[in-house]
């Protein structure tokens, strides 16, 4: 059974290297009853070990898990893309996918929800804190597109 069809809301949140503030605060104030899962995708260096989801998961009562493997997402878990991978929506289940040698931020917030808006349609939810570049944006269009909800501090709706 997909997200979709027990309608748990799916909400992708992005940020550059320097979000971890801005990630940490969102979390810390996240209701713990909301019907929704959320994944986090910050642009992280892959030469070092991330401790985002130690990190994170000081601030919430949620459980944080670093994804490494497809995973069936569920309600009220935040889930951490690692850098060294980008990260999809299909078939229910949050994919991990090998980067390609490309001068592009890892994870990618626009093909995740790009295939987030796919997939969930009006359940998906996107949130870019901060972006390298304009990453983000066009994925932001596709949740808009489909009827999802989002929001950036960046301006870009």
């Amino acid at each position: 059974m997909s997200a979709r069809a027990n309608h748990t809301l799916v909400v992708g949140i992005g940020a550059s290297a320097g979000g971890l503030e801005a990630v940490s605060e969102l979390i810390r104030h996240l209701d713990t009853r909301i019907p929704a899962c959320f994944v986090v995708l910050q642009h992280l260096s892959p030469n070092h070990k991330s401790m985002m989801p130690e990190i994170l998961s000081r601030e919430t009562d949620l459980p944080v898990i670093g994804l490494q493997r497809a995973t069936k997402p569920r309600q009220g878990t935040i889930y951490v893309v690692p850098a060294n991978s980008n990260a999809i929506f299909k078939d229910g289940r949050i994919e991990l996918t090998p980067v390609v040698p490309e001068v592009s931020p890892k994870p990618s917030i626009n093909k995740f929800f790009t295939t987030l808006a796919k997939e969930m349609h009006d359940l998906a939810i996107g949130v870019v804190l901060s972006g390298t570049g304009s990453d983000g944006t066009a994925g932001l269009r596709a949740i808009q597109a489909e009827g999802g909800v989002f929001d950036s501090v960046l301006g870009l709706h």
